[in-house]
């Protein structure tokens, strides 16, 4: 039953109880007292009037009372609340576990529609909303975006793809623009050791790639391209899938010479080793295709010089999210050429 009624019976169940008894021992009290009927029932309305009086402090009394002294079907759950109309039921407050934050966070539901519980929503309670995993400055950031997948293979090049994965994970200027996760795949799923000495376990292996679920296949130089070409040779199939697929593949060094063998740079613009390395490689006949430079685009192949990482890098982010020429020749100014007045127009432009 709705508060408000509940308090008006209370409220007129003690007037009327209030002038009935005191009514009768007044009008009691006149007569047995004074003998004079007379004067009875000006007796008894002069106490009736304080009767009256005395109920409406009841009544105020009642109203204003703490939480604790109400009487339990009047209690905090039936009171009147600003969150919802009388009648409603109560608001219940619960704390859910959001997949993506270590913390709980506090939910109000009600039985009522969004539009109602905002048309009574209380200037002093606010509902609090998750907050999200990273924030994303700016809104081509704020959709689902594909990883970088890097081939991980022994004795692979550290220097060779070091400026790739470390700028594509945290993008460009301050404000990390165009920002991907990293992705290692394994031929296996065995730790592999890199030139360096660095050991790293592959997030995926090579059967579990899917062209559909990448941004960018990157291949690093490594003595196993020209030492173990039928090991490497399932990579370089996979980037054929890449590029069939309309999937952007970046190989840089030796990496080239693995494609040669597979026939993908027959009849696309590429660098990589010098050209006689690559002429002398079983099933390459892309030689009219060869560029003496240190990082070559064609469609959706990238290709580098193996003394060329920082070119290499140039040329992926540029096809990874079309960076404008200034953000992209200000990036290339800092980290080739030094210039100490680089970072400023990255600021800029990011």
């Amino acid at each position: 039953m709705p508060a408000t009624t509940e308090l008006q019976r209370l409220d007129d169940r003690i007037r009327r109880q209030g002038i009935i008894i005191l009514s009768v021992f007044a009008f009691i009290w006149a007569v047995a007292g004074r003998g004079n009927l007379s004067q009875a029932p000006i007796a008894a309305m002069t106490v009736s009037a304080a009767v009256v009086l005395w109920a409406s402090a009841v009544h105020i009394a009642v109203r204003n009372r703490p939480v604790g002294r109400i009487p339990h079907r009047l209690r905090d759950h039936d009171r009147p609340s600003p969150l919802r109309p009388p009648g409603s039921s109560p608001v219940t407050i619960r704390t859910s576990h959001h997949p993506n934050h270590q913390t709980g966070i506090f939910t109000a539901l009600t039985n009522k529609t969004e539009s109602e519980r905002s048309r009574h929503q209380s200037p002093g309670i606010r509902k609090l909303t998750p907050c999200p995993p990273r924030l994303q400055p700016l809104a081509m950031n704020a959709e689902l975006r594909t990883s970088l997948h890097l081939a991980v293979y022994d004795q692979m090049a550290d220097w060779q793809y070091g400026h790739a994965v470390a700028h594509v994970r945290s993008g460009l200027g301050p404000l990390g623009l165009g920002s991907r996760e990293i992705v290692t795949v394994g031929l296996t799923g065995a730790p592999v050791t890199t030139a360096g000495g660095l050991a790293l376990l592959p997030d995926l292996t090579l059967p579990q790639l899917m062209p559909s679920a990448s941004a960018m296949l990157v291949l690093p130089g490594s003595e196993a391209w020209d030492h173990s070409p039928e090991v490497m040779a399932p990579l370089a199939s996979a980037a054929g899938i890449f590029l069939d697929a309309g999937v952007p593949v970046g190989a840089i060094g030796s990496a080239t010479v693995g494609l040669a063998r597979e026939g993908l740079l027959d009849h696309r613009d590429h660098t990589g080793v010098c050209r006689e390395d690559l002429v002398t490689t079983t099933g390459y006949a892309g030689g009219h295709r060869y560029l003496a430079r240190l990082a070559v685009t064609d469609g959706d192949l990238v290709t580098a010089a193996a003394t060329a990482p920082v070119e290499f890098t140039r040329e992926i982010l540029a096809r990874l999210d079309g960076h404008g020429p200034r953000t992209l020749d200000s990036w290339y100014r800092r980290y080739a050429l030094h210039d100490g007045d680089a970072p400023l127009s990255l600021a800029d432009e990011g």
